[in-house]
């Protein structure tokens, strides 16, 4: 499938031959066949608003279908707040174990996100690591852990369920869960506090793990994959308001997902910082609207009409 030329809205510093990963609608194509259709895993209760943000994220970046994966006890919650999220959302009963055919569903999602909303009680943290371990590997579908999938829980965890990564895995901390990351698997690493500390640790720490890539979010996203580190500090809202990490997360799953399928050249950073600049504009425009009233779902509410600037639609 073809795709589309990045406009000059957010200028990247790499090149703009590099950006062309956004699939262009086809109308011979299918629900999901361009890479469309998402996972999103979590929101325990009362913590079903983050995962809400973060499929509602998906979708208005271009998701054709996101499936949200929650406890049984979230998922009136979790729909209500976000009723467009899933045609199908999963349940699952008080064994908290996964039910045979994820192995099966899992083959028709492009891409899945772990840990919005998803809470750090034992229960929850094993069924998420239950639910990581059964995704089949692949090459070309990543993985995403954000918020509670980074919580350093009792072996293994859920980070560690996914170590070696099976297939391209993507941590986005905030600085709070990056210091514990930090602490947790670089115990002998030294203080630090300039930016130029903090991105000698991300390199550090993805080393580590041999993730494929980390997004240290804060002031200024620092974005470090094996070959390359970024940083995005494009203009955003001058509010920080709960719900804009898992926005960010939804649509690092999307355009990450995307550029496995359709880039024919760069690294993973490239979609990393697409995904945090799409971020910071959609909140630039909501803080622009709603000033001190701004809500992630404000911010949401931007992210289709930023998508389009940046990636236009040429339909007939």
């Amino acid at each position: 499938m073809p795709v589309l030329p990045l406009c000059n809205l957010l200028p990247p510093p790499f090149p703009l031959s590099q950006l062309n990963f956004i699939p262009e609608h086809d109308p011979s194509s299918y629900k999901g066949s361009s890479g469309c259709r998402f996972l999103t895993v979590g929101a325990s209760p009362p913590y079903f608003g983050a995962l809400a943000y973060a499929s509602a994220a998906t979708l208005q970046a271009g998701a054709d279908m996101t499936t949200a994966l929650t406890l049984e006890d979230a998922v009136a919650d979790n729909l209500r707040n976000c009723p467009l999220t899933s045609a199908e959302t999963m349940v699952y009963s008080s064994n908290l174990l996964p039910p045979p055919d994820i192995p099966n569903f899992s083959n028709s999602i492009s891409g899945t996100l772990i840990g919005p909303g998803l809470s750090r009680a034992p229960s929850s943290q094993s069924w998420a690591c239950t639910v990581a371990s059964s995704l089949p590997p692949s090459p070309s579908k990543c993985v995403v852990l954000d918020a509670d999938a980074l919580w350093p829980s009792s072996s293994p965890s859920i980070l560690e369920t996914l170590l070696p990564p099976r297939s391209p895995l993507i941590l986005t901390p905030n600085i709070v869960e990056f210091n514990r990351l930090v602490s947790t698997h670089l115990p002998d690493s030294s203080n630090y506090e300039s930016e130029s500390d903090k991105a000698q640790l991300c390199k550090l720490l993805r080393a580590k793990l041999n993730v494929h890539g980390i997004i240290l979010k804060g002031p200024t996203d620092i974005i470090t994959t094996e070959h390359c580190q970024l940083t995005c500090s494009t203009n955003g809202s001058s509010k920080r308001c709960g719900g804009l990490g898992d926005v960010l997360s939804g649509l690092v799953v999307v355009f990450v997902s995307w550029f496995l399928k359709y880039s024919k050249a760069g690294d993973v950073s490239v979609a990393l910082w697409c995904a945090c600049a799409v971020c910071r504009e959609s909140g630039r425009r909501a803080y622009g609207k709603k000033r001190r009233a701004m809500q992630a779902k404000d911010v949401i509410e931007e992210i289709g009409g930023v998508v389009e600037e940046v990636w236009p639609l040429f339909d007939e």
